[in-house]
């Protein structure tokens, strides 16, 4: 596993950029990093817009891509309901269970 955390001051400007990110989120990225999660998956180092992944808007508005299984989907942030969730290959968005955190996506 290769990981690299992110320093208090690059999490205080990702804030400053993307006040609505959840605070077990950056966290994480302080504490654990970004990149490769024991789980498998590609944690990205800050937020991306899906259409930065897809070509086009896809999931809820404000949808916050955190991150992939490097088998086509990715697991994402709605800032509107406050909810985790995947996107699957075609874009197509299914909110994780209700209360469900951001340790979900990364240890599974």
């Amino acid at each position: 596993m290769t990981a690299t955390t992110l320093s208090e001051q690059d999490a205080t400007h990702l804030l400053a950029r993307y006040p609505e990110l959840p605070a077990d989120y950056v966290s994480h990225l302080v504490h654990h990093g970004w990149g490769d999660t024991p789980g498998g998956r590609m944690l990205y180092s800050g937020p991306v817009a899906p259409e930065d992944i897809y070509g086009a808007p896809v999931g809820p508005p404000g949808l916050l891509v955190l991150g992939d299984d490097r088998a086509g989907y990715c697991f994402a942030y709605d800032p509107v309901s406050g909810t985790y969730g995947e996107l699957d290959p075609e874009g197509r968005w299914s909110p994780a269970s209700s209360g469900a955190g951001f340790g979900t996506f990364v240890e599974t």
